[in-house]
């Protein structure tokens, strides 16, 4: 087992047409839905090297000229690599020509040090 880790993604663009290209190929539709998939779009631009585990999830929809998501890992190991991974999938984009490029990109990551304190809505019910 290894330490949960999540974090929210902000990605901002010069342009809003890059802004969706990227949130096309970080989402796959399919029968007319849209499923939070991108493992296909990593090994399209990265090669093997982009397959793997990624847990993106609670895409904001229909943002101006950014891409806000949030993503999870039960490894921080694999949280960082998600993280890597996105950055190098830009690098490509921009190398190509296929998104003018990146205006700023953050990435924060909580990592679950075994404290703090968490109750559901019920368990205020209890006497």
């Amino acid at each position: 087992m290894g330490t949960f880790a999540e974090g929210n993604v902000n990605i901002y663009f010069d342009k809003k047409e890059d802004a969706k290209k990227v949130h096309e190929l970080l989402t796959v539709k399919k029968e007319g839905q849209s499923y939070i998939d991108p493992e296909a779009s990593f090994v399209k631009y990265l090669g093997e090297e982009g397959g793997g585990g990624y847990c993106f999830y609670d895409f904001m929809e229909e943002v101006e000229n950014e891409v806000n998501f949030n993503y999870s890992s039960g490894r921080v190991q694999n949280a960082e690599w998600q993280m890597e991974q996105l950055t190098k999938l830009l690098k490509v984009l921009v190398k190509k020509g296929e998104i003018e490029g990146v205006g700023e990109f953050s990435a924060s990551l909580m990592i679950d040090s075994g404290c703090g304190f968490y109750m559901e809505g019920d368990d205020f019910n209890e006497e």
